[in-house]
């Protein structure tokens, strides 16, 4: 086996595994956690006589912006992946090198 199909075979783990895109997400809920825990924490700080509506406006926005945009970030992740059944649809077995493993055809 060539060593270019060697790697194509391994992309094509990754991609199927999308270590890339859950790294992603892993990252930004971990980085969204310790920001609002660090937020949370800031805020309780706060001395009640100084919580004014622009205080409580700040902390609200940031902690809800966050989580917001991790809607749309697990959206995207989630709608970005191989569509199986169309993929094993187009399976056959013309298209199944001897070795197996590979949907590519020879």
């Amino acid at each position: 086996m060539p060593l270019r199909d060697k790697w194509l075979d391994i992309a094509e783990v990754v991609d199927a595994l999308r270590i890339f895109p859950r790294l992603l997400v892993g990252v930004y809920f971990a980085t969204a956690v310790w920001v609002v825990t660090y937020l949370t924490t800031w805020y309780c700080h706060v001395a009640p006589a100084e919580r004014t509506v622009e205080v409580t406006a700040f902390f609200a926005m940031l902690t809800g912006g966050l989580f917001g945009l991790s809607t749309y970030l697990f959206k995207l992740y989630a709608d970005g992946g191989r569509d199986w059944d169309k993929y094993r649809a187009n399976i056959s077995p013309k298209n199944i090198p001897d070795g197996g493993g590979s949907s590519r055809t020879t």
